[in-house]
C-alpha cells in the first residue's frame, strides 16, 4: 500500500478519535449542566414549599440572561403548577404534603362564616398503587371509615379520580357538620327569647324553644311558646325538607305558623328566627 494511502488513513483515524474526544467532553459538559439544572430546579421547589423562594433574590444571585431555555422553562412550569396547587387549596380548603416518612398529609382548611376552623388532617401513604388510611385528627361526626370504604371500593376504576371524591366528601362533611354547630353556638350569642335548645346525633336533630312575648288588647306583655323541630342531613346545613314542625300555645293555626317558617329552609338558624317571628 502506497505511503500516501498509509498517511490518509491515519489521518482519518486522528480525526475520528478528535471527534469522538469532542463528543465525549460535549456529553460530560452536558451530564454536568444537567446535575446543577435539577439541583437547582429541587433547590427551588423546596424554597416554593417552604416559603422561603425569594424570586428577587434568586435573580440577583443569578441574572436572567444567563439563564438557558431549559431553566427558563424549568422556573415556567414550576411557578405554573404552584398557582394550580394555590388555586385547588383556595377552591377546595385542601393542600397535601408528602413528607420524609413517606406519608402524604391531606390538611383540610374549612373556613365558616369568614373564619377559620382547622386545620384538620388526613395521613395516608401509597402501598402497591393504593393509598392506604394510617390516620386522622377529624370531627367524630364525620364517617371516615365508611367513605374510606367506598373510596377503596372505587379506587380499583379511576385512581385519581376516586381520591378527589373521597377527599371532596371529606370535606363536605367537616364543612357541614362545623357549620351546623357554629349555627347553634350563634344563637346563644344573641337575644332571640331562645328558652331552650336540644341537639342531638352531631347537630342532624336539632329542637329549638322560643319565647314570644306580644301585648294583648289590654295592653298585658304574654310570652308564648313555639317549639321548632327539624332534621338535617350529615352532609347538610340546611333542614332536610319537609322535615319542619313547629308546635305552640299560641292562638294562631299550626298550618299557617308552619308556612311562615319556611325560612328555616333557606337561611341560618338565627336568620331564619329574625325573618320568620
Amino acid at each position: 500500500m502506497a505511503l500516501s494511502n498509509l498517511l490518509m488513513q491515519l489521518n482519518e483515524k486522528e480525526r475520528e478519535k478528535s471527534g469522538e474526544l469532542e463528543v465525549a467532553q460535549k456529553l460530560v459538559h452536558l451530564k454536568r449542566k444537567r446535575i446543577n439544572l435539577k439541583n437547582k430546579e429541587n433547590e427551588i421547589k423546596l424554597g416554593i414549599n417552604t416559603g422561603e423562594f425569594d424570586a428577587q433574590v434568586d435573580s440577583a444571585r443569578e441574572p436572567q440572561s444567563s439563564l438557558s431555555e431549559d431553566e427558563i422553562s424549568i422556573l415556567f412550569n414550576i411557578t405554573k403548577y404552584k398557582q394550580r396547587l394555590e388555586s385547588l387549596a383556595y377552591a377546595t380548603g385542601i393542600t397535601a404534603w408528602k413528607h420524609e416518612n413517606g406519608e402524604i398529609h391531606f390538611t383540610l382548611d374549612p373556613y365558616i362564616r369568614g373564619f377559620p376552623r382547622g386545620p384538620y388532617m388526613l395521613r395516608m401513604r401509597a402501598k402497591e398503587g393504593k393509598m392506604h388510611l394510617q390516620g386522622h385528627n377529624l370531627p367524630s361526626a364525620v364517617p371516615v371509615k365508611s367513605l374510606y370504604y367506598e373510596y377503596r371500593k372505587e379506587q380499583s376504576q379511576d385512581a385519581e379520580k376516586s381520591l378527589r371524591t373521597f377527599l371532596s366528601k371529606i370535606m363536605r362533611n367537616v364543612k357541614s357538620y362545623l357549620s351546623r354547630e357554629d349555627q347553634v353556638k350563634e344563637l346563644h350569642d344573641e337575644d332571640l327569647g331562645i328558652q331552650d335548645i336540644q341537639a342531638l346525633n352531631h347537630y342532624t336533630e336539632l329542637k329549638i324553644v322560643l319565647g314570644i312575648k306580644e301585648d294583648d288588647e289590654s295592653g298585658t306583655l304574654n310570652t308564648f311558646m313555639v317549639t321548632i323541630s327539624m332534621r338535617y342531613d350529615k352532609i347538610g346545613e340546611r333542614p332536610i325538607k319537609g322535615s319542619l314542625q313547629v308546635e305552640t300555645d299560641m292562638d294562631v293555626d299550626t298550618e299557617t305558623l308552619l308556612s311562615q317558617c319556611q325560612a328555616f329552609y333557606t337561611h341560618r338558624l338565627k336568620d331564619a328566627i329574625f325573618e320568620s317571628f
